[in-house]
């Protein structure tokens, strides 16, 4: 749409209004998507961890977590084997909001495969396109302040709901085969 007395000439962009916005927010938010306090699939692997160490053991799993670089089966074979593997992989990473409050929202996909046949013994995912109105949000200077504190709080937080919602999830799965 073009306002009276204005034309820009044939070869001129215009630019829409509409992508302004979402520049503003890109900027605001760059530093805190460019290096979040923690790792979103290591956070929830680990509180899922936690929560099969805390009751009785339904799978033996190993008391750490092993990072790695790739999840393909090749590589997870050539490091673990042919034992099955429990793989948390963030599938979303997000701060949700608008331009003056955000919250950090991420889905992990888990999955439990049998390397030597491939097979997928459990899969699900945690999260949703958005979180709950019970989160908390936050400006991206409180984020940022304190070395990211809120921000690593706002993430733990959302890592163990996240976990809760696997473990619950896989322990269901277990109990209908065994």
């Amino acid at each position: 749409m073009l306002l009276a007395g204005y034309a820009p000439a044939a070869n001129e962009l215009v630019r829409l209004a509409g992508s302004t916005w979402e520049d503003v927010q890109y900027r605001r938010t760059q530093s805190l998507r460019k290096s979040p306090p923690r790792d979103p699939a290591r956070a929830t692997g680990d509180d899922f961890l936690s929560l099969s160490l805390a009751g009785p053991h339904t799978v033996p799993f190993r008391e750490d977590a092993v990072p790695v670089d790739s999840v393909g089966r090749r590589a997870l074979e050539s490091r673990f084997g042919t034992t099955p593997v429990l793989v948390f992989e963030a599938t979303r990473w997000v701060l949700v909001g608008c331009f003056y409050d955000y919250q950090p929202w991420f889905n992990v996909r888990a999955t439990l495969v049998e390397l030597g046949s491939g097979k997928v013994m459990w899969r699900d995912t945690c999260g949703g396109m958005y979180p709950p109105d019970s989160f908390a949000q936050a400006s991206p200077a409180e984020l940022e302040a304190n070395g990211k504190a809120l921000y690593a709080r706002m993430m733990e937080a959302r890592a163990k709901r996240c976990a809760e919602e696997l473990f619950s999830s896989f322990d269901r799965s277990y109990r209908a085969r065994h």
